[in-house]
């Protein structure tokens, strides 16, 4: 081991084991821990009615347990009670309520089978509504424990700056899937989802966290605060959590914590953590249906789930079982008039970049048509020359003829009207969860987690390209022998008479029509498994850990493609007369491939990417008390994981024309994770100090790949009122690459590309001369020049890779009036938070030409001269018989920086009334995030660009009567551009909509709720820049005003 693996484990040793000296923060920083100082007892009964000393947070815990609750409270006012009474022959929630009562302490409902604990105040107007308020369901206590579930399902890290949203939110809006409810946030954003997936391959549907828009990879996605396995997108390094394969009915909250969470949770959390807290404490059967659609009379939402859950062993344990089915209808281009047609820049009918250009239809299109041209040119001597080069004319006609490109709009092919612009989906996810108290100190339990998905993909029909793909000299086009009887004289003659007489063959792009749309299905699934128990002493330490075993697959088939040895026959009369089955083609006349269709048709194996992890967790939490009458805390853990990548790819598929061809990983990694994290509580009960916290932590992870890297973070809480306060986060973290980008095998395509020992002059003295005369596998002789093959560049990821570096600034100041003025009858929370994130050394691809750098460098001592890591093989690969040039791999390097600054506003209030007639209670929420700065040295500013708008906003309000609850949400995204051009059109206007909701409670188990989506059908503005896509579905409705209902009914 070298000098910094001895540091490291030497400092991941005292770490762990510091709970027997060290001071720490209170466990809501993590988890509920259920301990207290050892003088805050209550007195509670055994299974056999004898009495039992139990501190006052494990009897909420044991009696919230078997109530089948959970309790939300400030571990504070529990820490400072005295020891009260319980009757023994009270049922558990008879019992809580007793406890709390002694301590002038009450439950407040905030939720499903959720109650926050309160200090007890005077009667408030009887509240007749079960409903719980849009986003306004926040804990609005400063140090959080949740405790009725298992420990690791409460928030976690810095609870004060934690945003949540509770089930009845996601319900009452709507939100179709988990991933809905988080591209709406203000902090995120929508990399990748269904609306921008299309062209992505095995990525199609994927749904993916991103907070700050710095990529999902460095946002961690939680369930039940236990980390998920990810899926491989199968495109180059997207790898991450689908938020699709979350079950959208299950969810009881979702907790964000929008800045780094590399120590709390792990180091892929550089930019926060999301984590779905599950219902599974739900008893009885229930049951709920919801149906969909837009004012169109499309894009139909269906769903459905049923879940079961129940006491037993006197309610010491719970078990649960849940399933839920949903589909969701996609849309093509041709269903929206801003998607139906490419928009591009035309003077009098012909596409230009002059200025004073119109924006019109079409003008986007695709060069390859059904007519097709000729992309390139095979010399009898084997050279390969573009057609461009030596033909006035390439544009096939109907009749079998030459034109020249022009530009205009019939040379052009509307690729959109018949493509996907939100993919489809179904989806089919069950749970199932089991806890048991062995002890009022003992908890175990085991959850499992299945589902299945399905997302159908729909692209325009193939377009067969000359000028890319797998074959040297035909790439993915159509190379047909000049001498054919199926070439029309004409454009033999024209090729004859421009380019002499020693073209052996052309090769052609077409759109093959004839064959339909492309089709593709993309079938994922996942199980993931979960035992683990918590272990609390009489004192203020407890012990928890689980084993978890997750599962992740990606299937990915192609239809209505084309087979490349069939269509080889198909173009040779001969051999197909002789070939059984076989129908001649003919690409140069119009539906001259119509009859051969079903011949040439082939459908792909399906390739298959699998992630399977292996994971072993625990963890020591204590208290200590302190000289000067305070109690401190410590929580450290050790992880240990298995992560393994794997990818099948049948060699079948090689036969097959313009093939989606998907990224592979294969390997594995074993990673062990040391940490800590302390709070020191200094002074409180002073002039303007209510509370003067400080922590800290520290977590170091040791890779068998990758190395070490470390993560470290400081933190001040300074209660200056009570209702106020200021807080403040410094860290530093390092993330070490995950399994893509150690693992990535990206095939590539070939292209036309310069071979930098082309032609060259011997005589010449340089360096690249020097270099490609040199013997050895990257020489060439003497008088070489390249035939113009097209050359393979595939992406390789790379073990070598130092981790990313990132430094975090939070400041949170944090007002709560209810509390600070004495308010009753309401609550109330205002929230202003700075963050700066700078991340240096990031992964990607190099931004040089490698060719140019291994040949440039002074005896090829460029490492791009050398091998990878990886694969063992050179980087620069020559075909030894004729020096031609095969391939050139580009690895994934340390690169790049990005910085990140902005300002969120949170404000929330929530107040019963008496004083507007009939209405019961009034609340409202806002969320606001303005970037500062958002820079990444690859483009260098990107503020006020389409992904990083400078404000966001996401308001909602809403008012209860009796049963009925009303509640209006709005969204807002302020102007962007979608390029650095002076052109109105690069513009994207502030852009506004609206969602009304009612909910009613029909009877004590029935529930309806009605939803209108974008009430006012504000339309997506069309934009230049945009690639022909006209408007960014990712950011903006495409759908248009819809309506849902859904009835749900507990039995």
């Amino acid at each position: 081991m070298n000098t910094k693996g001895r540091h490291y484990l030497a400092l991941g040793t005292a770490l762990l084991f510091a709970g027997n000296w060290a001071v720490a923060d209170t466990l809501a920083d993590i988890k509920a821990n259920g301990s207290s100082n050892a003088n805050s007892n209550v007195s509670t009964t055994s299974e056999l009615g004898v009495a039992t000393q139990l501190t006052a947070r494990d009897a909420i815990r044991s009696l919230a347990r078997r109530a089948g609750l959970v309790i939300i409270y400030d571990s504070r006012k529990i820490r400072e009670q005295v020891q009260v009474e319980i009757d023994p022959n009270a049922t558990p929630k008879q019992a809580l309520e007793q406890v709390l009562a002694g301590m002038d302490l009450q439950l407040e409902p905030v939720g499903t089978r959720t109650f926050a604990i309160t200090q007890k105040v005077a009667a408030p107007p009887p509240q007749t509504s079960t409903l719980v308020p849009v986003l306004a369901a926040a804990n609005f206590t400063d140090t959080i424990i949740v405790t009725g579930v298992s420990a690791s399902t409460a928030p976690l890290g810095h609870e004060t700056s934690v945003v949540e949203i509770d089930q009845d939110t996601i319900q009452l809006l709507s939100e179709t899937k988990a991933s809905d409810v988080i591209f709406d946030l203000p902090q995120t954003l929508a990399s990748f989802s269904s609306a921008n997936t299309t062209l992505l391959g095995a990525t199609s549907g994927l749904n993916l966290a991103d907070l700050r828009g710095l990529g999902p990879e460095r946002t961690q996605v939680l369930v039940n605060g236990r980390r998920r396995t990810p899926m491989a997108g199968g495109n180059v390094t997207v790898f991450a959590v689908d938020l699709t394969t979350l079950p959208h009915e299950f969810v009881r909250q979702v907790e964000i914590l929008d800045y780094s969470q590399a120590v709390s949770i792990g180091p892929e959390a550089v930019t926060g953590s999301i984590n779905m807290v599950l219902d599974t404490q739900t008893d009885g059967l229930e049951t709920g249906f919801r149906y969909g659609l837009s004012e169109k009379g499309d894009f139909e939402q269906k769903s459905a789930y049923l879940k079961w859950g129940n006491g037993f062993a006197g309610e010491r344990g719970h078990i649960f079982g849940a399933v839920e089915f949903a589909s969701e209808e996609g849309l093509l281009g041709a269903d929206r008039a801003e998607s139906s047609s490419p928009y591009g820049f035309a003077i009098n009918g012909q596409k230009t970049s002059e200025e004073g250009a119109d924006f019109v239809p079409g003008f986007s299109g695709s060069v390859i048509t059904p007519d097709g041209l000729i992309a390139a040119l095979v010399l009898d001597n084997g050279q390969r020359i573009s057609a461009g080069q030596v033909l006035p004319n390439q544009l096939l006609t109907p009749d079998g003829g030459l034109e020249p490109y022009e530009a205009r709009l019939d040379q052009f092919y509307n690729w959109s009207s018949r493509q996907s612009r939100i993919l489809p989906n179904e989806r089919l996810l069950a749970v199932g969860a089991i806890e048991y108290e062995l002890t009022p100190q003992t908890d175990v339990y085991a959850e499992l987690h299945l589902g299945l998905g399905r997302t159908n993909v729909q692209t325009s029909p193939i377009p067969a390209v000359g000028s890319g793909g797998p074959d040297p000299i035909s790439g993915d086009g159509i190379r047909i022998s000049l001498d054919s009887p199926i070439v029309p004289d004409a454009i033999r003659d024209e090729i004859t008479l421009f380019a002499g007489d020693q073209v052996d063959s052309i090769v052609l792009s077409k759109r093959l029509v004839a064959l339909g749309n492309r089709q593709g299905k993309v079938d994922r699934s996942y199980v993931e498994f979960i035992a683990g128990g918590e272990k609390r002493t009489e004192g203020p330490t407890s012990y928890s850990g689980y084993y978890r075993f997750g599962q992740t697959t990606t299937d990915m088939t192609q239809y209505n493609l084309v087979s490349r040895s069939r269509l080889a026959i198909a173009l040779d009369p001969d051999l197909c007369a002789a070939t059984l089955g076989c129908v001649t083609a003919n690409p140069f006349l119009s539906g001259g491939l119509d009859a051969a269709a079903d011949y040439l048709r082939a459908t792909s194996e399906p390739n298959r990417l699998t992630v399977t992890e292996h994971e072993f967790y625990a963890d020591v939490a204590t208290e200590l008390d302190l000289k000067w009458g305070k109690s401190a805390s410590l929580l450290a853990g050790i992880s240990w994981r298995h992560n393994e990548v794997d990818t099948d790819r049948p060699s079948s598929n090689a036969d097959i024309l313009t093939l989606a061809r998907v990224t592979g990983y294969d390997g594995t990694e074993e990673q062990t994770d040391l940490f800590a994290r302390f709070t020191l509580p200094l002074i409180s009960d002073r002039a303007f100090i209510s509370e003067f916290r400080v922590g800290g932590g520290g977590r170091i992870v040791h890779s068998d790949v990758s190395g070490w890297s470390e993560n470290a973070e400081a933190f001040a809480d300074w209660e200056i009122l009570e209702g106020l306060s200021l807080r403040g986060v410094a860290s530093y973290g390092e993330r070490p690459p995950n399994l893509s980008e150690l693992y990535l095998q990206a095939p590539g395509q070939g292209s036309v590309a310069f071979d930098p020992c082309s032609g060259l002059d011997p005589s010449e003295e340089s360096v690249i001369v020097e270099n490609c005369l040199a013997v050895g596998p990257l020489g060439v002789n003497s008088g070489y020049v390249s035939s113009g093959y097209l050359v393979t560049i595939p992406f390789l990821g790379n073990p070598d890779l130092e981790p990313e570096t990132n430094y975090n600034w939070r400041t949170d100041l944090i007002v709560e009036p209810h509390a600070l003025f004495g308010w009753e009858g309401g609550r109330s929370r205002l929230r202003l938070s700075y963050t700066d994130l700078m991340i240096k050394g990031i992964f990607d691809l190099p931004a040089v030409n490698i060719l140019d750098e291994c040949y440039g460098s002074v005896n090829l001592s460029s490492e791009y001269c050398g091998t990878s890591t990886l694969t063992g093989e050179p980087y620069i690969v020559r075909n030894p018989a004729n020096d031609e040039l095969v391939s050139y791999s580009y690895p994934l390097i340390n690169q790049h920086e990005a910085e990140w600054k902005g300002l969120d506003f949170e404000a929330r209030m929530t107040q019963r009334t008496s004083s507007l007639g009939p209405i019961d209670r009034v609340w409202a929420t806002a969320l606001h995030t303005h970037i500062l700065e958002a820079e990444v040295s690859w483009a260098g500013t990107l503020t006020g660009s389409a992904a990083y708008p400078r404000d966001r906003t996401l308001v909602s309000a809403g008012f209860d009567i009796g049963r009925h609850e009303f509640a209006v949400q709005g969204q807002r995204r302020g102007e962007v551009r979608t390029a650095e051009s002076e052109v109105d059109l690069a513009r994207i206007g502030t852009y506004t909509t609206y969602d009304l909701a009612w909910r009613s409670q029909l009877s004590e188990n029935a529930r309806l709720t009605a939803t209108v989506n974008n009430l006012t059908d504000e339309a997506p503005q069309i934009a230049a820049f945009t690639d022909g896509l006209n408007v960014l579905a990712e950011h903006y409705d495409l759908i248009g005003r819809r309506f849902s209902i859904e009835l749900e009914y507990k039995f």
